[in-house]
Protein backbone atom coordinates (compact mmCIF):
# COMPACT_ATOMS: atom_id res chain seq x y z
CA UNK A 1 0.00 0.00 0.00
CA UNK A 2 1.21 3.19 -0.73
CA UNK A 3 2.31 5.31 2.43
CA UNK A 4 0.44 8.63 1.81
CA UNK A 5 -2.96 6.02 1.13
CA UNK A 6 -1.58 4.22 4.84
CA UNK A 7 -1.23 7.55 6.68
CA UNK A 8 -4.75 8.82 5.19
CA UNK A 9 -6.03 5.38 6.41
CA UNK A 10 -4.62 5.91 10.15
CA UNK A 11 -6.04 9.08 10.66
CA UNK A 12 -9.50 8.14 9.10
CA UNK A 13 -9.35 5.19 11.81
CA UNK A 14 -8.02 7.35 14.75
CA UNK A 15 -10.93 10.27 13.77
CA UNK A 16 -13.42 7.39 14.25
CA UNK A 17 -11.83 6.28 17.43
CA UNK A 18 -11.92 9.66 19.11
CA UNK A 19 -15.46 9.83 17.57
CA UNK A 20 -16.74 6.89 19.45
CA UNK A 21 -15.07 7.94 22.44
CA UNK A 22 -16.54 10.99 23.03
CA UNK A 23 -18.81 11.52 26.46
CA UNK A 24 -22.08 11.37 25.34
CA UNK A 25 -24.33 14.65 26.01
CA UNK A 26 -22.03 16.92 25.17
CA UNK A 27 -23.66 18.16 22.42
CA UNK A 28 -27.09 19.83 22.01
CA UNK A 29 -29.04 20.69 19.22
CA UNK A 30 -32.53 22.31 18.30
CA UNK A 31 -35.19 21.05 15.68
CA UNK A 32 -36.86 23.41 13.94
CA UNK A 33 -38.97 21.15 11.53
CA UNK A 34 -42.37 22.39 11.82
CA UNK A 35 -45.42 20.10 13.16
CA UNK A 36 -48.87 20.68 13.40
CA UNK A 37 -50.36 23.29 16.10
CA UNK A 38 -52.10 20.65 17.76
CA UNK A 39 -48.94 18.67 18.51
CA UNK A 40 -47.30 22.04 19.92
CA UNK A 41 -50.03 22.66 22.49
CA UNK A 42 -50.15 19.01 23.24
CA UNK A 43 -46.85 18.95 24.46
CA UNK A 44 -46.34 22.58 25.52
CA UNK A 45 -46.50 22.88 29.47
CA UNK A 46 -47.60 26.79 28.38
CA UNK A 47 -50.24 27.91 25.34
CA UNK A 48 -51.23 31.90 25.13
CA UNK A 49 -52.54 34.23 22.22
CA UNK A 50 -50.93 37.15 22.28
CA UNK A 51 -49.64 40.13 20.40
CA UNK A 52 -46.08 41.76 20.04
CA UNK A 53 -45.83 44.97 21.60
CA UNK A 54 -42.22 45.57 20.77
CA UNK A 55 -38.79 44.14 20.66
CA UNK A 56 -35.34 44.47 21.81
CA UNK A 57 -31.79 42.35 20.65
CA UNK A 58 -30.10 41.61 24.11
CA UNK A 59 -27.19 39.66 24.80
CA UNK A 60 -28.31 35.42 25.59
CA UNK A 61 -25.87 35.77 28.95
CA UNK A 62 -23.67 37.91 31.16
CA UNK A 63 -20.70 36.58 29.74
CA UNK A 64 -18.60 39.00 27.84
CA UNK A 65 -17.30 36.20 25.52
CA UNK A 66 -20.64 34.92 25.08
CA UNK A 67 -21.63 36.19 21.17
CA UNK A 68 -25.02 34.95 21.32
CA UNK A 69 -27.57 37.47 21.15
CA UNK A 70 -31.55 36.79 21.80
CA UNK A 71 -34.72 38.76 20.66
CA UNK A 72 -36.59 39.82 23.54
CA UNK A 73 -40.08 40.59 22.51
CA UNK A 74 -43.04 42.64 25.02
CA UNK A 75 -46.07 41.14 24.44
CA UNK A 76 -50.07 41.75 25.16
CA UNK A 77 -51.51 38.56 26.28
CA UNK A 78 -54.70 38.36 24.81
CA UNK A 79 -56.15 34.90 26.11
CA UNK A 80 -53.97 32.03 27.99
CA UNK A 81 -55.05 28.56 27.12
CA UNK A 82 -52.73 26.27 29.03
CA UNK A 83 -49.93 26.93 31.80
CA UNK A 84 -52.38 29.00 34.55
CA UNK A 85 -50.61 26.87 37.40
CA UNK A 86 -47.38 27.84 36.42
CA UNK A 87 -47.32 31.48 35.53
CA UNK A 88 -49.83 34.29 36.37
CA UNK A 89 -48.77 36.65 33.85
CA UNK A 90 -46.33 36.88 30.80
CA UNK A 91 -44.83 40.31 29.78
CA UNK A 92 -41.58 39.14 27.98
CA UNK A 93 -40.96 35.94 25.31
CA UNK A 94 -37.64 35.25 24.43
CA UNK A 95 -36.05 33.54 20.99
CA UNK A 96 -32.76 33.25 19.59
CA UNK A 97 -31.69 35.89 17.49
CA UNK A 98 -30.09 33.67 15.07
CA UNK A 99 -32.75 31.47 12.88
CA UNK A 100 -30.06 28.56 13.17
CA UNK A 101 -30.51 28.46 16.31
CA UNK A 102 -34.59 28.38 15.87
CA UNK A 103 -35.13 31.99 16.58
CA UNK A 104 -38.36 33.43 14.95
CA UNK A 105 -39.11 36.69 13.98
CA UNK A 106 -42.18 38.44 14.99
CA UNK A 107 -43.93 41.90 13.81
CA UNK A 108 -43.95 43.98 16.62
CA UNK A 109 -46.68 46.29 16.75
CA UNK A 110 -48.75 44.91 13.99
CA UNK A 111 -52.30 43.45 14.32
CA UNK A 112 -51.22 40.37 14.32
CA UNK A 113 -51.95 37.74 16.60
CA UNK A 114 -49.61 34.70 17.57
CA UNK A 115 -50.20 31.75 18.97
CA UNK A 116 -47.53 30.77 21.62
CA UNK A 117 -46.64 27.62 22.95
CA UNK A 118 -43.61 26.23 24.70
CA UNK A 119 -41.83 23.29 24.96
CA UNK A 120 -39.51 24.10 27.27
CA UNK A 121 -40.72 26.41 30.52
CA UNK A 122 -37.78 25.65 32.18
CA UNK A 123 -35.71 27.89 30.26
CA UNK A 124 -38.29 30.98 30.36
CA UNK A 125 -37.81 30.72 26.47
CA UNK A 126 -40.91 30.66 24.21
CA UNK A 127 -39.12 29.41 21.08
CA UNK A 128 -42.26 27.45 19.10
CA UNK A 129 -44.05 30.12 17.56
CA UNK A 130 -46.93 29.94 14.84
CA UNK A 131 -49.16 33.31 13.25
CA UNK A 132 -52.71 32.46 14.30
Amino acid sequence: MPRSLQTTSSWALLLRLLALLRPPGLVEACSCAPSHPQQHVCHSALVIRAKISSEKVIPASADPADTQKMIRYEIKQIKMFKGFEKVKDIQYIYTPFDSSLCGVKLEANSQKQYLLTDHHLLYSALYHLSPQ
